[in-house]
């Protein structure tokens, strides 16, 4: 039962992080963005590796990179960085 409950709890993060990665890359206004931040794990990478963070540098905004970093977004993670 706590497997389970640590499983779905993964998945429910996972599934955060990935739509704070999407919605950068949709390019969603900085207002949705802010939400997803404060309940998304920042640790975030999907399957390509990819993190928040990521997709704000690509995106080039300068404003969503320094509020990601002051959140605790991780800078220097290697790939998939683990929950532990």
């Amino acid at each position: 039962m706590m497997e389970d409950a640590a499983s779905a709890e993964v998945y429910a993060l996972s599934e955060l992080g990935q739509s704070l990665i999407s919605a950068i890359l949709d390019g969603k206004s900085l207002t949705e963005i802010r939400m997803l931040i404060d309940s998304a794990p920042l640790w975030f990478q999907d399957d390509d590796g990819w993190s928040a963070l990521h997709a704000a540098a690509k995106i080039e905004d300068e404003t969503l990179v320094r509020l990601l970093l002051e959140n605790g977004a991780i800078w220097n993670a290697g790939r998939h960085a683990v929950l532990k």
